[in-house]
Formats: structure tokens, sequence, C-alpha cells
């Protein structure tokens, strides 16, 4: 004989598991319908980071975004979306968007692009080699490989030095 239930009264576990058990993801569930590589090579980075796939179903694509506008501006992109993906052999109809937080875990940061080293002017044996060179396009690019070798070591030189001290050492009295 089952009673109403009043506020404050206590509740078995299985209950309270039983509906827990409707938020998981069935037990066949193998994580989402396609890489991220593949979503980020559709989308660009910055999409991508602020967008997921996680499901796939009857053709249309399911993302999850993190704002309303993102959902908005990605809605007028679909059709392009689309088309890159079915270039990467994912074959999707048409694009559905919710918003709600990203559950994958963000990819570290890109390391920042690293400027080339000045040129720097070639010692006179380096030059006298290089007019042994008989071909002009050879020897001008070997001279600015060469170039550039020499400066990334001398500004790599100048990075590693220890820093001068700013006071001169006390003479002995």
């Amino acid at each position: 004989m089952s009673r109403a239930r009043k506020r404050g009264d206590a509740v078995d576990l299985k209950d309270v598991l039983a509906t827990l058990s409707l938020l998981r993801p069935p037990r066949d569930f193998e994580g989402p319908p396609l890489a991220d590589a593949v979503w980020e090579r559709a989308v660009g980075t910055r999409i991508a980071h602020k967008s997921e796939p996680w499901r796939l179903e009857q053709g249309v694509l399911y993302v999850r975004v993190v704002h309303s506008v993102w959902a908005s501006e990605l809605g007028l992109l679909a059709p392009d979306i689309c088309e890159k993906l079915s270039e990467a052999g994912v074959l999707v109809k048409g694009l559905r968007f919710t918003v709600g937080r990203i559950l994958r875990e963000p990819r570290p940061a890109e390391p920042p692009a690293r400027r080339a080293p000045r040129a720097a002017p070639l010692p006179p044996e380096v030059q006298r080699g290089l007019h042994a060179i008989f071909d002009d396009a050879l020897r001008d690019a070997i001279g600015r490989a060469a170039a550039t070798a020499i400066g990334e070591f001398s500004e790599r030189e100048a990075r590693t030095a220890p820093k001068a001290t700013r006071r001169a050492p006390k003479k002995p009295a």
C-alpha cells in the first residue's frame, strides 16, 4: 500500500538512482559523432572553440554552442558547413543548434608564432666560398640561408648571454 508523498518524506535511494539513469547517455554511446579535427576544418578554429557536435541522427548534426548568437551565426553558415563536412566524408543534410556548456576539454593554445631572425652580414670567408658557386640562383639562396642562420645564432646568443650588472663592482680600498 503506497501513500502520497509529502514534502520532507524520505525517498528510497533506488528510486533516485532510477531517475538519474535517464540523464546518462546510453551504454552503447561512443562519443562525439565526428572527430574534433574534422569539425575544426569545417568551421575554423575560432568557431570550433565555441561549439561542439554532439549527435548525428538521420543526417542532422546537432551542435551545442556557447551562446544564442553563435547559434544564429552558424545557422547562416549551415549550407557551407554541411558542404565542407560532406567533402570530409560526413554526410550531413542539416544542422540543429542548442545553447549549452561545451563539454569537451579545451585544446592547448598554439605556441606563439616565431618571427624570422634578421639576416646578419656574412663573414669574408663565407663570401669567398659563395663566389665559387657558378649558379646565380643557388648562390643567392645559399647566401640568404647562411645570413639567416648566422643572424639566428647571434640573436640566440644575445638572449642567453648573462646580463651585465648595472653597477660596477666596488674597488678594493
